[in-house]
């Protein structure tokens, strides 16, 4: 098979910060992290890539988008008013000069269901006569309970030659609303086993905060805020009253520090580096809750990190299409009401708390299928499919 070329346009990146300043870490930074590790699967298998995004001051990240792949930064641009259009213009004015350039194959168009517009600009790549690719993170069930333009949505999805989805979950809901099965491809985020460990953890984050070894350590990873604030009010007050060898961090979340009324609450600020991998890895218990409306939310690159640091995980999820309840991690149920969300996130964890052995197996368990789940050759493989497919059916119809 010939070496492929790909050219992939993001070109929201700074209007999400700009939209979301407030979640940036969220957003951003993950959308950043997935694009990087995507490019790198890539390069490892050969795959030339051409890069049209903008530019996100504070990411470093983005600078390593060049070690694998050419990067191209769209202009900057003025007040947010037009700047849609202003992208989109930009985005086609220089896609068209670097298909003709650079014997690009395929358009993979990475788009952000929550910048209204962004899908649109997809259906103007068709003019170039090559199949476009396009990461659909989307729940078109939600759509339409939520948004005016899901049939312009649907338009766009299906002139796409292949799509790409993170989960099964979001398959089925594609499937479910006329997506053609053969065309959605599987990919899961994809992490590296050297980016976290367990053995990361040498004493510095335990040290700086005074935390015991003795001590067991529950830690939410920066995420939606309403999600914290569920934790400090409802949840980490009774936690802390029924053991007195817990302690509590919300990383990344700084804008709490001044709720951090008792001392066994830890809030920190962004971690990044070592810090950061020392405090993944002397986590016991982590807690990943996800938005409950989008379908199997259990893949995030974020609680695949906390697997591979060695934590035993709690979801707030009563399903996962991915992992085993008290096989790989416990689910605490959907949230249907502030009383049952504390009750049944007490309850999982009192289980973790009280079960030394029980968190160890989890650990162990969900590490090892994130190892199986998320590595790079894996998801390089099932995306030159991706890939070759789109090429094969470029006049697919839906």
């Amino acid at each position: 098979m010939k070496r492929i070329n790909i050219l992939v346009v993001a070109p929201w990146l700074k209007l999400v910060f700009n939209i979301y300043p407030s979640s940036k870490s969220e957003l951003c930074l993950g959308a950043i992290l997935m694009i990087r590790r995507f490019l790198e699967a890539l390069a490892m298998e050969g795959v030339r890539t051409f890069v049209v995004s903008d530019y996100v001051e504070g990411y470093p990240f983005l600078e390593k988008f060049s070690e694998h792949g050419e990067v191209y930064r769209l202009p900057k641009r003025g007040p947010f008013l037009g700047k849609i259009l202003r992208r989109t213009i930009d985005c086609f004015i220089l896609s068209k000069r670097l298909i003709k350039k650079k014997n690009i194959d395929v358009v993979y168009f990475l788009t952000n269901w929550n910048v209204e517009g962004m899908y649109y600009t997809s259906l103007l790549y068709h003019c170039f006569g090559l199949p476009v690719v396009m990461l659909a993170e989307v729940d078109l069930n939600l759509f339409k309970r939520e948004r005016h333009d899901v049939w312009l949505v649907q338009k766009c999805l299906k002139k796409a030659q292949a799509l790409h989805v993170l989960t099964q979950g979001q398959r089925d809901s594609l499937v479910e609303n006329g997506l053609a099965a053969d065309k959605i491809f599987v990919i899961s985020n994809t992490v590296s086993e050297k980016e976290f460990s367990p053995e990361d953890d040498l004493g510095r984050f335990r040290g700086k905060y005074g935390i015991g070894r003795e001590e067991i350590l529950i830690t939410y990873v920066r995420g939606r805020v309403h999600w914290a604030e569920k934790l400090l009010d409802l949840v980490v007050p009774d936690m802390l009253k029924k053991y007195e060898n817990v302690r509590v961090c919300l990383m990344g979340f700084p804008e709490f520090k001044n709720r951090a009324s008792n001392p066994r609450i830890i809030i920190t600020d962004y971690l990044t580096g070592d810090m950061l991998k020392d405090a993944m890895a002397t986590t016991d218990i982590g807690l990943v809750l996800k938005r409950q409306d989008l379908p199997d939310a259990s893949t995030s690159t974020r609680m695949a990190e906390m697997a591979l640091a060695g934590q035993a995980i709690v979801m707030n999820q009563g399903k996962a299409l991915t992992y085993i309840h008290g096989e790989d991690v416990i689910l605490a149920g959907d949230y249907k009401s502030d009383k049952e969300f504390k009750a049944n996130l007490i309850s999982a964890l009192s289980l973790l708390i009280e079960n030394a052995e029980l968190r160890k197996k989890l650990a162990n368990n969900c590490r090892k299928k994130v190892i199986e789940t998320f590595n790079y050759a894996s998801s390089a493989a099932k995306m030159i499919e991706m890939f070759t497919y789109a090429l094969k059916n470029e006049q697919l119809k839906v």
